[in-house]
Order: structure tokens, then C-alpha cells, then sequence
């Protein structure tokens, strides 16, 4: 699997389609200066562990342990995906995400279901997993796509859709990805998705289904855009600043 000439250039678009939707999140949330140390905090934390996951899924000499590491960066990262409704300042940046930004991080979830079909394809995942987990993330996709926006309704179907999506991607990595890659001599190696893109979708899609978060989102949609932005999120700037 990893002497097919495809192997390396799809598990580097993988490492490199995460490093965009870092930068993209940082554009859509966090334009202004991360003045909270709770934000400040969060931005270390996705750069150290970005980095980290980038190495070891690329490093041929790590191949030995990432199936012995995979749960602790994933429970580690889903555990400060949880800490962010512990912050206000936070709690505010998920909420200032209006239905475009939404559609727009939603989007990545497109290109990685089908990334997941080609990883499989090169035998670096199982193909039971990559056909649910890719289907999965191909429909939230598509279907934050098409959904109109200013619409609740829509809004929280498709945070709902894509929370029960992770949920059941988090579960096969566990307990499908993880043993058969064992069992096949550590054929997986993309950690940058269990890593980093899966627990900030777990956030996000959970954030969304907040009540308090739904309410401030539809205030931004009704606004008129401005050219610094609308005006609830440059209170979100005013408030975190």
C-alpha cells in the first residue's frame, strides 16, 4: 500500500486540506486578535497538535507506535473540544458563525468523505469504515449546502446530522480503524483528521444545537452585511477583545 505512487500525494492532500481548514477556521473566527487567553489557548493547542499529527503520519519510523498514540490525541482533543462551552469568549466566537461561515467549514467534510473513499482504495483504511464515514461526511456536506439559509429549522438539522455523523466516525475509528490497522501492520497513518478536523466538527455541530448559539446566529443572518463585518460579530470582537 504505501509503494503504490498514490499513497504518499493522498495522505499529503489529507495532512494539507486539514492545514487550509485551520487557516480558514482562523479567518471565519478568530479575524480579530485573539485577545482571551481561552482563545489563545485553543489556537496553541490546534497548531502543536496539528504539527504533531502531521509528523507522526508522515515519519515512516512512527508507523510502529501511531495505532498506540491514536486514542490519546483523539480523547485529548475531544476533551478540549468540550472545555470550549466551558468559555464565554468562546462560546461567543462558535456563535458569530453565521450560515455562510457554517456552509463554508461544512464544506471540508465533503472533500474528506471522499478522501476517505480513496484512502481506502490504496488499502490505508478499512473499506466498511471509509464507505460510511465518507458517505457520512459527503451527505452533511451536500446537504449544508443546498439548505436555505436564515432557516432554524435547516440550521439545526444540519448541525443534528453532522453531530450524529462524528459520533459515528468517532466510534468506528476506535473500534473498526484502530484494530484493523493493527492487524495490517499499521496501514493507517492520517492522524491530522481524528486529531484535529473531527473534534472541532464535534464542537461546531454541537455548539450549533445550543439554544443560546441559534438565537445569536439568527440575529447575524438578518443583519445586513457591513464592510467590517456584521454587527453581531463585531460584538463578539468587542466582547473577546
Amino acid at each position: 500500500m504505501f509503494d503504490d505512487p498514490l499513497s504518499l500525494p493522498v495522505r499529503a492532500a489529507v495532512t494539507a486540506s486539514v492545514l487550509v481548514f485551520l487557516l480558514h477556521v482562523r479567518r471565519v473566527m478568530f479575524e480579530s486578535p485573539a485577545a482571551d487567553r481561552a482563545s489563545r489557548l485553543l489556537a496553541a493547542y490546534g497548531v502543536v497538535v496539528f504539527v504533531a499529527a502531521a509528523l507522526l503520519s508522515h515519519l515512516d519510523a512512527a508507523r510502529g507506535v501511531l495505532m498506540a498514540v491514536f486514542p490519546l490525541g483523539s480523547l485529548a482533543s475531544l476533551v478540549v473540544a468540550g472545555l470550549t462551552f466551558a468559555s464565554p469568549a468562546l462560546r461567543l466566537r462558535f456563535a458569530s458563525l453565521d450560515d455562510d461561515a457554517t456552509r463554508g467549514l461544512l464544506a471540508y467534510r465533503a472533500l474528506f468523505g471522499a478522501l476517505l473513499f480513496a484512502l481506502a482504495g490504496l488499502g490505508h483504511l478499512p473499506a466498511s469504515f471509509a464507505l460510511t464515514a465518507g458517505l457520512g461526511d459527503l451527505v452533511v456536506g451536500w446537504v449544508a449546502s443546498v439548505a436555505p439559509p436564515g432557516s432554524p429549522r435547516w440550521r439545526s438539522a444540519v448541525h443534528a446530522l453532522g453531530l450524529a455523523d462524528v459520533l459515528a466516525v468517532m466510534w468506528g475509528a476506535f473500534f473498526v480503524v484502530r484494530p484493523w490497522s493493527v492487524a495490517h501492520g499499521g496501514a493507517t497513518t492520517s492522524l491530522t483528521l481524528p486529531w484535529v478536523f473531527v473534534p472541532f466538527m464535534f464542537a461546531m455541530n454541537l455548539h450549533g444545537l445550543l439554544p443560546v448559539n441559534a438565537r445569536a446566529r439568527a440575529v447575524s443572518s438578518s443583519a445586513e452585511p457591513r464592510r467590517h463585518g456584521s454587527e453581531p460579530a463585531r460584538r463578539v470582537r468587542r466582547a473577546v477583545s
